[in-house]
C-alpha cells in the first residue's frame, strides 16, 4: 500500500450527519426563517448548497433614524418659538432682587415655576431620551461601518470602536470625518440636554446666594422653584440629534448592508455567503487568541478559553482609559484647592452673568461642560467594546447547549438578552446625569461644581470595575472562544443552520504514523461533547 493511501484513513461514525439520509441534510439546510433567498455563490471549499441568515429588522432602523430626525427637528423649532416669545414673559416679580440687569428682548428666556425635584427628574428623562436617539443612530452607523470594513477587506470582529475606526477615503460615509462630527455631536447632545433647564431654588432664609444654598447632604428647605428655559440649549440639543440622524440616513443610503442583525453568526453566515471571507480548514479547535494562519498542527481541547483582554488587543486600552478617566473625576471634586471655594458650591470667574442667562455666557458654559464631558463619552463608547465581546461570545457558546446557537436579528431582543450590555446601555444616561448635576450652569453664577459631583467618580469606578471583570472573564469548556472574530467563527462553523449545536463530529488517522485527529463543529442536532485527551484539527 503506497503512503498517499495510508495518508487519511477515516474511522467512519455511520450516525453521523454526513452519512443521514439525503432527505435529512435537504430538511436542515431549509429550517430557517426569513433567511436570504438568493441563490448562493460559489464558496470553495464549502461543501454546504445554502448559507441561511437571518437579514435583521430594517424597520427597525427606519424607526430608529426617523425618530432621532424628528425629536431633533422638534427641539430646533421649540428653541425658535422660545426666541421668538420670550420678550412677551415678564420675570417673576420675586426674581427681580437676584438679577437686576434682567432684559426681556436681550436673555430669550422663558421663566416657569417649577417643583426641584421635578426640574432633576426631567433632566433624567432628557437624558434617557438623548440616549435612545444616540443609540439607534449610532446603530446605523456601526452597522454600515462594519460592512464598509467588510468590503475592504479589514473587519475583523462583530464589534468595532465605531467612532475610532473609519474605512478608507477622509470623506467616506464611515470615514475620519463623519466619525469626528458623530463624537461632537453626541458629546454636544449630552451637555446641551444638562442645560436646557436651568435652576433657580428661593430658600426658607429668603435668600440664593451661594452661601445659603444647600450642602449634598444637608439640604434647606425649598421655598421656591423656578426653572429658565433658554433658547440657546434647546436649539444646540436639536441640531447636534438632527446631525446624528442626517449623517445616519446618508450611510444608510449609501453602504450595502446584506443584514441588519447585530448577531456575530448572522453577520459571519452573511459574510460567507456573499463571499467576503472563506472557511480555513483544520481550525476547529483555535479560538480568537490562536489566530495565527498555520494549520497543519492539531491541537488539544482547552478546559478554559482564553480572556477578551487576551483576544482583542483594544480591550487592555479600553480599561486603561476608563480608570484613567475614574481617577481624573474623583479628584475633581477637589479642584476647590485652586478655584475660589464657596460654602458647598464652587463657581468660576468664567461666564460674567449679567442677567437670566444670556446667550453668550450660556454657549461658552455649554461648551466648558461639553469639552469635560466628552472624557465621560469617550470612556463609555470604548467600553461598550468590551461589553459587546462579551455578548457576542455568549450568543456563539449557546451552541453547546440544549436550546442550541440560535441568530437573532432584533436588535432591541439582542441587547435586552444580554445583561452585560443592557447594564451599560442604562447606566451611561444616569452617569451623564450625575455629571449635568455636578457640573452645571446656574441662572445668576455662572459655571458652578456642585458637592453632587461626590458621587461621579464613584459612578464611573463602578463602570471601570463591570469592564475590567468583564474583560478578564474565562468562559469554561473546550468551546473555543470567538468572541466575534468573524473569520474564527467562520472557521469553526462547519455546517451554517439558523439552530446550531457545536461538538466532536468525527476522526481520521493521518500521516505516516497514523494519528488519531479528530474534528469538531456544528450540526442541527446535539452532538456529543469533544474528547479531553484527543487532539483536533
Amino acid at each position: 500500500m503506497s503512503y498517499s493511501t495510508l495518508h487519511d484513513i477515516e474511522l467512519v461514525d455511520l450516525d453521523s450527519d454526513e452519512y443521514k439520509s439525503p432527505l435529512t441534510s435537504l430538511l436542515n439546510n431549509v429550517q430557517h426563517r426569513r433567511s436570504t433567498s438568493e441563490s448562493a455563490p460559489s464558496l470553495g471549499n464549502y461543501n454546504t448548497p445554502s448559507v441561511p441568515y437571518d437579514v435583521g429588522y430594517p424597520f427597525l432602523v427606519h424607526f430608529g433614524l426617523v425618530l432621532s430626525l424628528v425629536v431633533g427637528v422638534v427641539f430646533i423649532g421649540i428653541g425658535g418659538v422660545i426666541f421668538a416669545i420670550s420678550p412677551l414673559f415678564n420675570i417673576p416679580s420675586d426674581l427681580v432682587t437676584y438679577v437686576p440687569a434682567w432684559s426681556p428682548g436681550k436673555e430669550r428666556n422663558i421663566t416657569i415655576p417649577l417643583n426641584y425635584y421635578v426640574n432633576v427628574a426631567l433632566g433624567l428623562v432628557l437624558s434617557f431620551l438623548v440616549m435612545v436617539c444616540t443609540e439607534a443612530t449610532g446603530y446605523v452607523h456601526g452597522t454600515t461601518l462594519k460592512w464598509g470594513l467588510a468590503k475592504e477587506g479589514r473587519l475583523e470582529f462583530n464589534a468595532n470602536l465605531r467612532l475610532f475606526s473609519a474605512t478608507k477615503g477622509i470623506f467616506s460615509v464611515n470615514g475620519p470625518i463623519v466619525n469626528i462630527l458623530f463624537l461632537i455631536s453626541i458629546v454636544l447632545s449630552y451637555a446641551a440636554s444638562a442645560s436646557v433647564l436651568f435652576r433657580f431654588n428661593i430658600y426658607e432664609d429668603g435668600t440664593d446666594t451661594l452661601e445659603n444654598r444647600p450642602s449634598f447632604w444637608n439640604t434647606k428647605k425649598i421655598v421656591q422653584s423656578y426653572s429658565i428655559i433658554s433658547f440657546l440649549p434647546v436649539i444646540i440639543l436639536g441640531t447636534a440629534l438632527t446631525l446624528q440622524a442626517v449623517l445616519g440616513l446618508i450611510a444608510y443610503h449609501k453602504t450595502r448592508v446584506p443584514t441588519w442583525s447585530s448577531s456575530p453568526l448572522d453577520v459571519s453566515s452573511a459574510l460567507v455567503y456573499h463571499g467576503y471571507i472563506q472557511r480555513r480548514h483544520d481550525r476547529c479547535m483555535r479560538s480568537a487568541a490562536r489566530t495565527d494562519h498555520s494549520t497543519d498542527t492539531p491541537v488539544q481541547p482547552s478546559s478554559r478559553q482564553p480572556k477578551p483582554w487576551a483576544c482583542h488587543k483594544s480591550v487592555p486600552r479600553v480599561v486603561y482609559l476608563v480608570w484613567t478617566t475614574a481617577a481624573l473625576f474623583l479628584a475633581l471634586p477637589w479642584t476647590y484647592k485652586f478655584i475660589p471655594k464657596i460654602s458647598g458650591y464652587i463657581s468660576w470667574d468664567g461666564p460674567t452673568w449679567n442677567g437670566l442667562a444670556p446667550p453668550l455666557a450660556v454657549l461658552e458654559g455649554s461648551l466648558i461642560v461639553g469639552v469635560v464631558q466628552a472624557l465621560i463619552t469617550v470612556s463609555l463608547h470604548c467600553s461598550e467594546l468590551v461589553t459587546t465581546l462579551a455578548r457576542d461570545e455568549e450568543v456563539w457558546r449557546a451552541a453547546t447547549t440544549a436550546k442550541g446557537a440560535q441568530p437573532c436579528g432584533n436588535p432591541l431582543k439582542v441587547l435586552l438578552g444580554s445583561w452585560q450590555t443592557c447594564g451599560l446601555v442604562l447606566w451611561k444616561p444616569v452617569l451623564h446625569w450625575i455629571y449635568g448635576l455636578s457640573l452645571s450652569l446656574e441662572i445668576a453664577s455662572g459655571l458652578v461644581l456642585s458637592t453632587v459631583s461626590l458621587a461621579l467618580g464613584p459612578g464611573i469606578i463602578m463602570v471601570a470595575l463591570f469592564v475590567t471583570y468583564i474583560a478578564n472573564l474565562r468562559p469554561p469548556g473546550p468551546q473555543p472562544a470567538a468572541y466575534g472574530n468573524v473569520q474564527v467563527l467562520v472557521d469553526l462553523v462547519d455546517e451554517w443552520l439558523m439552530i446550531m449545536y457545536w461538538g466532536h463530529k468525527s476522526a481520521k488517522l493521518r500521516g505516516l504514523r497514523l494519528r488519531r485527529v479528530c474534528h469538531a463543529g456544528t450540526s442541527s442536532g446535539l452532538l456529543p461533547p469533544v474528547e479531553m485527551d484527543a487532539v483536533y484539527a
